[in-house]
């Protein structure tokens, strides 16, 4: 009787084990959406990454109904000049977050919907190889460089 207990217990472990759901791989914090500057139709989003999975996740697009288009870019330091270039995708280790923010990686909000002004609300879809993340927040106003 003890031993039949003992297998029924372990059995539900296991199952338990099983169903358990380690929730979503990769997930977003400190979400950023700074409208377009006047003049101007292009937005930016600053976030941090952090893939919760035992596998490298790589972020491979972004799109926001908000806006024509999303890119991911990488601000490098080339020949004494600051550079701006289109990334293919962002790989995030095990465990590891990446942040996306001004002068580094960041996501390039293009083409902004007529609708699209400070405090107005945007929605981001992040695709990375293991689906897809939604995330919303409202547009921030964005201060010019000096």
């Amino acid at each position: 009787m003890r031993r039949s207990r003992r297998l029924a217990l372990g059995f539900l472990l296991v199952v338990a084990a099983c169903g358990h759901d380690a929730g979503p791989p990769l997930v977003v914090t400190g979400l950023e959406v700074y409208a377009p500057l006047p003049g101007s139709s292009t937005g930016v989003a600053y976030m941090t990454l952090t893939n919760q999975s035992d596998d490298t996740v790589a972020l491979l697009s972004a799109r926001s109904p908000q806006f024509q288009r999303a890119e991911l870019h990488a601000t490098r330091l080339e020949d004494g000049v600051m550079k701006m270039r289109a990334v293919d995708r962002v790989e995030i280790a095990p465990g590891e977050s990446v942040r996306l923010e001004a002068g580094g990686l960041h996501l390039m909000l293009i083409g902004a919907q007529p609708d699209t002004a400070v405090g107005a609300p945007v929605t981001l879809e992040l695709s990375h190889d293991g689906g897809l993340v939604i995330v919303s927040t409202r547009l921030k106003p964005r201060v010019p460089a000096d």
